[in-house]
């Protein structure tokens, strides 16, 4: 079993908060309490980074310091993003994403779309029972871990576990999130949970030997094939009780996601999340014909250059994985197109600055995908091809990228070299 590996982390905004706001002013917890009306617990919470900023705290802070809301905001929004792509590195180096999202493609989509705390909460909250949703404290949600599961299961499995605490309590939930990425139901799921719990457990030992108690697991169980779970989801239901009275046998239940016959706008969460459902429907049902104008319009909302994890570039890497690489190409030029459109994008200016980036990344991509010829001059063709078609002249391609007609010809003669030669595929299917 692999846990998540403790790196160098991320500066957490509470640390800041005491280091930069609270010691240099010699005010205190009590202090800072008493003046914004946060508990003295929340804040401890917050300093020893068990607690998010929330906009809520992020405005009484601010009223306080005298600065704004979006100051504290940022500074969550930027740890997320940042412990999100640490904790991605362990399982998916950014610099061999192509490469990597080759073996086991659905456990390292679904692991790095849910590292995101953000993404996570609007998940549970989306599919959870109200009466589960209401009683937690969302601002606690924490990422523990994950691969609790066999390693000969991790084509088909994918599993994180969070934390999170009661609402005006310090009793803490288990959330253990299981993607079972295979077209029909597994009878045995409830016996592997028993043993995933078993692990999760252990795990728990080793980190903390005096523990009193074991903390309660949640398991939610999330299915994409094509046949209906027909399955119980208690425990007890698997265990030949003729002998033994039912008080001796385990028992739990796991929550089912079953999205066997699901509709595409039933599909819930934040935008991440919804794409990687799609996308798992798309493989395991066979559905994506029906699915793609729908992942179209999500991809498009996305950022190319995120600050964090590139999840844009993420998502057609996984499609080029698991469906055929053209497809993808496909995909990435519609969303392309379609966010030129709703950019608006004119010549001149910033906006075609603008454009030249989006045009670069596009040949780049399109150049990895296919695995024939360096992404750079892939783009570099593509920009000034775009350029031409859009009536822009060569005083301003010169300008903009150093090429003149010249130079553009040797660009394209070095591609036909490049092409007409025999090369392996970056991303093998």
């Amino acid at each position: 079993m692999n846990t998540i590996h403790e790196k160098i982390e991320p500066i957490h905004p509470g640390q800041i908060l005491a280091d930069d706001f609270l010691k240099p002013n010699a005010i205190t917890q009590i202090m800072l309490a008493q003046e914004t009306g946060i508990s003295t617990t929340k804040i401890s919470q917050i300093i020893h980074g068990k607690r998010i900023i929330s906009a809520e705290t992020a405005i009484r802070l601010a009223q306080f310091f005298k600065n704004r809301p979006e100051f504290w905001m940022d500074l969550q929004t930027t740890y997320d993003l940042e412990f999100a792509r640490l904790k991605l590195n362990d399982i998916m180096p950014e610099d061999k994403m192509t490469q990597v999202i080759v073996h086991h493609p659905h456990d390292k989509i679904c692991k790095a779309t849910f590292l995101d705390r953000r993404e996570a909460e609007s998940f549970f909250k989306a599919y959870l029972p109200e009466t589960i949703t209401s009683i937690l404290d969302w601002e606690t949600l924490h990422l523990k871990g994950s691969s609790f599961v066999d390693e000969a299961l991790r084509s088909s499995e994918s599993d994180l576990l969070y934390s999170i605490k009661r609402l005006n309590s310090d009793d803490e939930l288990l959330l253990y999130m299981l993607f079972e990425n295979q077209a029909k139901p597994e009878k045995w799921m409830r016996f592997r949970l028993y043993k995933y719990k078993g692990r999760i457990w252990d795990d728990s030992f080793k980190k903390h030997g005096d523990q009193k108690k074991l903390k309660p697991i949640l398991s939610i169980v999330h299915y994409f094939g094509k046949s209906e779970w027909n399955y119980s989801a208690s425990f007890e239901d698997l265990v030949d009780n003729s002998i033994l009275d039912q008080q001796y046998i385990p028992k739990f239940d796991h929550i089912l996601l079953d999205h066997s016959n699901i509709k595409k706008d039933a599909i819930k969460g934040s935008t991440k999340a919804r794409i990687v459902q799609l996308l798992l429907l798309s493989k395991f049902q066979g559905k994506m014909h029906e699915l793609i104008d729908t992942l179209i319009d999500l991809l498009s909302t996305l950022e190319m250059n995120n600050p964090g994890i590139n999840y844009y570039n993420l998502f057609i890497y996984y499609i080029a994985a698991t469906h055929e690489k053209e497809l993808a190409i496909m995909i990435y030029k519609k969303v392309q197109h379609q966010r030129e459109i709703k950019q608006k994008i004119i010549s001149g200016g910033d906006t075609m600055l603008t454009a030249i980036e989006s045009w670069k990344m596009e040949g780049k991509m399109e150049g990895e995908l296919k695995g024939e010829l360096k992404g750079e001059l892939k783009g570099e063709i593509s920009v000034v091809e775009k350029l031409l078609t859009n009536g822009i002249d060569w005083i301003f391609i010169q300008k903009a990228l150093g090429i003149d007609p010249q130079k553009f010809q040797e660009l394209k003669h070095k591609y036909q070299q490049l092409i007409s030669e025999p090369v392996s595929m970056s991303i093998p299917l």
